[in-house]
């Protein structure tokens, strides 16, 4: 049976770091400080498992005998806190779990990027700490809402929405935050993001462009990014080199696509369903489509006129240029017609009277 601590290994991309800063109205920018500073790194181990840290001590206060005995004998339930980690805590997690259960070892350990401890679980409105855990383990942008949980928990929320990164690193990592500089690394974090991501030279994603070998900027993250998404292994640096071409030259293969090793349309649409399917942003990869102009007055009137049932095949009055043609045409026509009308009534007088 493969344990709970196992994930999707879904490594956290650009489209999560925005829908997240929506999601929470916070700014971007700091969003990815957090994650730089206080996340340290992957969310995963390199067998998928999440990344975890076994505290005795915490199994030793939520366990009572015969349990918390049999703990303390294996070696895996002290009284206090001692500085003695093994190289991986997974061994001591499953020993847990084989004297105390899954809840107790969940409860007992920190997970994921942010490093929560298992039994805050409530504080993140969850009912046990094992489903908490199962929810770090899907993604590392849930492992990162798990940190925006916490610190709506713990009241620093809005020193995180704020930048006041004292006040939050105080509250994040305790009293010595100050002399692990953590609040200024996070200042500094904040401040190089919110530069990059402004930077006019940071490229958009472009609805209907191709994406290539040598081309740089956002739209080559966001295909990266969708490539790993999809699982194939490939760096998200925003540069189209000769690895990303035959990394997407094998996912078009792998989709009937042809295997080019250029993202177009057709390449970008199947990549936007890779992300939508996994809960992404879909526009990351694809951007947004052109606006459709709104048609005029005379536009409008062509349309609604077209689709009368008795104009039948008169739906190219659509445009307003016909119309306007046709309108000055009966015009010309009623000028002519009261220009000829004397020589029209002569005519019509002469016709009679041969006959008469």
């Amino acid at each position: 049976m493969t344990n709970f601590y196992y994930g999707t290994g879904r490594k956290i991309t650009a489209a999560d770091f925005t829908a997240l800063a929506k999601k929470y109205g916070i700014d971007e920018s700091r969003l990815r400080a957090v994650a730089e500073v206080e996340a340290r790194g992957s969310g995963y181990d390199s067998a998928g498992r999440l990344i975890a840290l076994y505290e005795p001590h915490i199994a030793y206060k939520y366990t009572k005998d015969p349990v918390r005995a049999k703990l303390v004998k294996a070696g895996i339930a002290y009284k206090t806190w001692v500085r003695n980690y093994p190289k991986t805590s997974y061994d001591r997690i499953d020993l847990c779990i084989s004297i105390a259960g899954e809840e107790i070892a969940a409860m007992s350990t920190s997970f994921g990027m942010g490093q929560i401890m298992g039994f805050n679980y409530a504080m993140l409105g969850f009912p046990n700490a094992l489903t908490m855990v199962k929810w770090l383990a899907l993604s590392e942008a849930n492992q990162l809402e798990g940190i925006v949980k916490f610190a709506q928990a713990k009241g620093i929320f809005n020193a995180l929405k704020k930048g006041d990164w004292a006040t939050f690193a105080r509250g994040y990592n305790g009293d010595g935050y100050a002399a692990n500089q953590y609040d200024v690394k996070l200042a500094n974090a904040d401040k190089k993001w919110r530069a990059k991501l402004n930077d006019s030279k940071f490229t958009p994603v472009s609805f209907n462009a191709t994406t290539d070998i040598g081309t740089k900027g956002q739209d080559v993250v966001a295909v990266q990014e969708a490539l790993q998404t999809a699982g194939y292994d490939v760096d998200a640096d925003g540069d189209f080199g000769g690895h990303t071409e035959e990394v997407l030259k094998q996912f078009q293969e792998d989709n009937g696509l042809v295997a080019d090793g250029s993202a177009g349309p057709l390449t970008k649409q199947a990549l936007a369903e890779v992300v939508d399917n996994s809960g992404g942003d879909a526009s990351a990869v694809l951007g947004q489509p052109p606006a459709v102009p709104q048609p005029g007055f005379f536009s409008r009137f062509g349309y609604w006129f077209g689709s009368m049932p008795f104009a039948g095949g008169l739906a190219f009055f659509n445009d307003w240029r016909i119309l306007l043609g046709l309108f000055v045409g009966l015009l010309i026509i009623a000028g002519l017609a009261i220009f000829a009308q004397d020589k029209i009534i002569k005519a019509y007088q002469n016709y009679r009277k041969a006959f008469e």
